[in-house]
């Protein structure tokens, strides 16, 4: 990537890990996806330079990926201000936007995709 002077990288986070927020007997999971957060801004700043950005999709309440769409979405959750969960294409979605030319000057950025989970 640096030697092309181009690149996209999209870690994978969770839902809350850039606000400090952990759930009982999760202590390990969400000190991983913190620091993946950690880790994919600073390294956004040391690779900017190439023409490389760096950024995060979190998910939160996503369906099972068995399910076809169309039931998913039709599925409810109090918890979220959307009000269905999540489906893999939702996040898919988020990580295409990530990698494509269109977000060329967002790096370092933590996307959300929870449809409004920990508002």
């Amino acid at each position: 990537m640096r030697r092309r002077g181009w690149g996209r990288i999209v870690n994978l986070g969770v839902a809350g890990a850039y606000r400090a927020h952990g759930s009982a007997r999760m202590s390990a999971f969400y000190a991983a996806k913190a620091g993946i957060v950690a880790f994919s801004k600073s390294l956004a700043r040391e690779v900017g330079p190439y023409g490389i950005t760096v950024n995060v999709v979190a998910p939160g309440v996503i369906e099972d990926p068995e399910l076809p769409p169309a039931d998913a979405r039709r599925r409810k959750d109090k918890r979220l201000a959307v009000p269905r969960v999540g489906t893999g294409e939702d996040v898919a979605n988020a990580v295409l936007f990530r990698v494509s030319e269109q977000a060329e000057f967002v790096t370092g950025d933590v996307l959300g995709v929870a449809g409004g989970w920990l508002l």
